[in-house]
């Protein structure tokens, strides 16, 4: 795996079946954010890129497979 989560969350309300997915895209070897990775739900195109720390936050449905990519990195489905 060449992308690495430094953290990520889901919360929300149940009701409104939607949570908000957040966290940091760092790179796994030397550890600094990954500016402009995407992040976006599987096979859709809802989603957000990373700010110049790797920062991203973005709603979600609940129990959506969340696909990161970027340019000169393996993509990672969680």
């Amino acid at each position: 795996m060449v992308l690495f989560f430094l953290s990520w969350m889901l919360g929300g309300t149940l009701y409104a079946q939607n949570v908000t997915v957040s966290g940091v895209v760092t790179d796994e070897q030397t550890k600094e954010g990954v500016i402009g990775a995407s992040v976006l739900v599987k096979g859709t195109t809802t989603g957000t890129i990373a700010d110049f720390e790797g920062n991203f936050s973005f709603k979600a449905p609940l129990g959506a497979e969340i696909v990161v990519s970027a340019v000169g990195y393996a993509d990672y489905t969680f």
